[in-house]
């Protein structure tokens, strides 16, 4: 091999080499690239990639590094990502599966109920791991600790965007309400792992159309719902809020 084909050799094995960077592991879910992220303090981290690989986060960096194949790619120019909501005092005992689906929808992730029937949240919790139901995880009621923020009316749908507008009414920022229905009130049911967006976190998370700092309205902006790494794009959204998306097939079914 002469010299000018061991440097074409040596090209084609670092274009290959560069082609694999980031794709050991596979595909990811999700890559979601471009897209402005609120981090959990409030603060808008402009142009961001966010890499999610089963149900979490595996990467939340500047745009521009390599990026692993995946089986959905949004892109997320223009668009606003926050944390999944939670709602920290709701009222389970009104809701119907196809409430749970709705509730979903408008972008709250994670529920606890305090003094809902232990058995219901039980058997609730049973059938969203199974993947009999859809609806917002279900935070056991006994971690509870400190303070949470509540929405004013826990049975309605919209409870968590009204109660978010009306923090900025009262004089509080759209960050500092944002951050309340999310890291705050994941701190206060210690849930280390929900309400903020970073790397090993749990992959729930909204994708807006508009940016809820500059307006807190942009809340109910939703573009898309990434939910346990899963992707509800704008058909599931409608069906979660008619309460008729069908529930994922349970694990081993047909078998």
């Amino acid at each position: 091999m002469n010299s000018i084909e061991r440097s074409a050799g040596i090209a084609l094995l670092a274009v290959a080499t560069l082609g694999t960077i980031g794709t050991a592991e596979g595909p990811a879910e999700l890559v979601v690239r471009h897209i402005a992220v609120v981090d959990g303090a409030g603060r808008l981290l402009p142009d961001r990639d966010i890499v999610v690989r089963g149900t979490r986060i595996t990467m939340l960096a500047p745009a521009g590094q390599p990026l692993p194949p995946a089986k959905t790619l949004i892109d997320g120019r223009g668009k606003f990502a926050i944390a999944g909501l939670v709602d920290a005092d709701a009222r389970t005992a009104a809701f119907t599966p196809a409430a749970a689906q709705a509730l979903l929808a408008r972008g709250v992730t994670t529920i606890a109920d305090p003094n809902g029937n232990p058995a219901r949240l039980e058997r609730w919790r049973q059938d969203l791991a199974s993947g009999r139901a859809y609806g917002p995880k279900l935070a056991p009621a006994c971690a509870r600790e400190g303070g949470v923020a509540a929405a004013s009316a826990p049975e309605a749908l919209d409870a968590v965007h009204d109660a978010l507008a009306r923090l900025v009414a009262e004089g509080r920022t759209p960050a500092a309400a944002i951050a309340t229905f999310t890291r705050e009130n994941a701190r206060a049911l210690r849930l280390d792992a929900v309400g903020t967006l970073a790397p090993g976190h749990a992959a729930d998370f909204l994708v807006l159309t508009a940016n809820p700092l500059e307006d807190i309205r942009a809340s109910r902006a939703i573009d898309a719902v990434v939910f346990r790494g899963e992707v509800l794009t704008q058909a599931h959204i409608r069906m979660l809020r008619r309460g008729t998306l069908p529930p994922p097939t349970p694990p081993g079914a047909g078998r």
